[in-house]
């Protein structure tokens, strides 16, 4: 280079090589070991996690296909693990907001999955009926 100009005839590096003082040796993981994080926060997660989810469950209180008590329990479940993984997780750029997401959304699957019965199984388990 020659005043900021390319030089014709000579190649013009792409990346610098790292040094060994350029390379960060904390640099953090995805998932890390939960640091102090305050009651008051947690617990304002939970609140709203559960409260959001409890209120989404209505819909299937509304239609027979939960009770209220599972209903809360379902919800006061996904509140925990929201909980949980936003307390255990680092969001510092999209991919890893991505991937929160997407554990997030496993999270409630699983928990949608093992909690939530169609309403014709509910039907027979009323009836004392086997599957």
């Amino acid at each position: 280079m020659l005043n900021g100009q390319p030089v014709a005839g000579r190649s013009i590096p792409l990346a610098a090589t790292p040094t060994a003082s350029s390379i960060r040796t904390n640099s953090p993981a995805f998932i890390q070991v939960p640091q102090f994080t305050s009651v008051s926060s947690i617990a304002t997660t939970l609140t709203v996690a559960s409260a959001a989810s409890i209120g989404s469950n209505l819909v299937d209180v509304r239609n027979g296909s939960m009770t209220m008590g599972q209903a809360v329990a379902n919800g006061m479940a996904k509140g925990a693990a929201v909980s949980l993984i936003l307390s255990s997780t680092v969001r510092s750029n999209a991919l890893q907001i991505g991937l929160a997401a997407g554990i997030l959304a496993g999270a409630g699957y699983m928990i949608d999955s093992v909690m939530k019965k169609s309403k014709r199984d509910l039907c027979r388990i009323e009836d004392g009926l086997e599957k």
